[in-house]
């Protein structure tokens, strides 16, 4: 297995839409004529729209959404206003954000769709794409938007707030996944003294801090994690054989390459020994251990409003520089 001279590991009901009053739009998350829209950067290219229509159907959401706790709802609403969440439109013109979610619906039906990005958080702000999010009558589930703010804050919390890594709940969950994987997976294959290597790799959310979800820092991490493999001793053992098929699983994984069903099915078993159901490809929680308590938070709100709770009063908001203040189009 040679990864070090591999590429590193890459980024990762119909409505009347001539209204321009968004509760004319079956208070929907369509676009709507004279809405002003805004472009909306990440990393200095532009990946959406926002509009002042649109931040107010999202906050109306998340008022009427019940897997939120009422304090949580507010704290939530405050991050909103403070752009510290934003809801974006993939296009500009309404038309087009119209169309593209037919489009959409259409080939998840008939099986033609290959996925596509809900939302991420890129070190200064969470983004939601909206029209990847929504249904044909334009409404996004509860569900949906639960999942992924609790899920996309569990990162923000990892690289921004200062004793995350050292929450009872957090220590207690990333040490039970991975224990439970390094038992089920190399079993009898390894010494009590590489198991305590791994499992203290595993577990070192600190290494997130610092706006550590950025790409070079994943790359450390996968080094980090490849010069134990090449520093295993013995090159004939099922250690070796084995930490070598979980580094192909990973590499692999973040190409979108993902081949190894077996080795899922088993990181599936490892959240169902927690009591957790995922319902995504698993393979980030090796290199940014925040994953393992985004998947618990999201899949369980007991979990994720107890930490929203905690820690969303904490993070520090700032004028974003990623909205354009020009009007799209301007």
């Amino acid at each position: 297995m040679n990864l070090k001279n591999e590429e590193t590991i890459g980024t990762l009901h119909p409505v009347d839409v001539y209204s321009k009053d968004k509760t004319n739009l079956l208070e929907s998350f369509y676009s709507a004529i004279g809405e002003n829209k805004k472009p909306v950067k990440a990393q200095g290219e532009v990946i959406g729209y926002w509009s002042k229509e649109l931040g107010e159907e999202f906050i109306k959401s998340i008022n009427s959404n019940k897997m939120f706790s009422n304090p949580v709802k507010k704290l939530m609403i405050n991050a909103i206003n403070r752009k510290g969440v934003i809801p974006v439109y993939t296009h500009n013109l309404w038309i087009l954000d119209i169309t593209e979610n037919f489009i959409k619906i259409f080939t998840q039906i008939v099986g033609l769709s290959g996925g596509s990005i809900m939302g991420f958080y890129d070190g200064t702000q969470i983004v939601l794409m909206t029209s990847n999010l929504r249904d044909l009558s334009g409404d996004i589930s509860s569900k949906i938007v639960y999942g992924i703010l609790t899920h996309e804050f569990q990162h923000r919390f990892a690289g921004e707030v200062s004793g995350f890594y050292n929450d009872p709940k957090v220590k207690d969950l990333l040490k039970k996944w991975f224990t439970n994987f390094i038992d089920m997976f190399f079993e009898q294959d390894i010494t009590p003294n590489d198991k305590a290597k791994l499992l203290k790799f595993f577990t070192n959310i600190k290494s997130e801090s610092n706006r550590a979800l950025l790409r070079g820092s994943i790359e450390k991490r996968f080094e980090e994690l490849y010069n134990m493999y090449e520093g295993v001793t013995d090159k004939n053992s099922q250690y070796y054989y084995k930490l070598e098929r979980l580094l192909e699983y990973v590499y692999n994984s973040y190409y979108g390459e993902m081949h190894d069903y077996d080795f899922y099915r088993l990181c599936q078993k490892v959240y169902r020994s927690i009591g957790i159901i995922p319902d995504t490809w698993i393979f980030q929680e090796f290199l940014v251990p925040s994953e393992v308590i985004c998947v618990c938070a999201s899949n369980e709100p007991n979990i994720g409003n107890n930490l929203l709770g905690k820690y969303l009063n904490r993070i520090r908001y700032k004028n974003n520089p990623n909205i354009d203040a020009k009007p799209a189009g301007v």
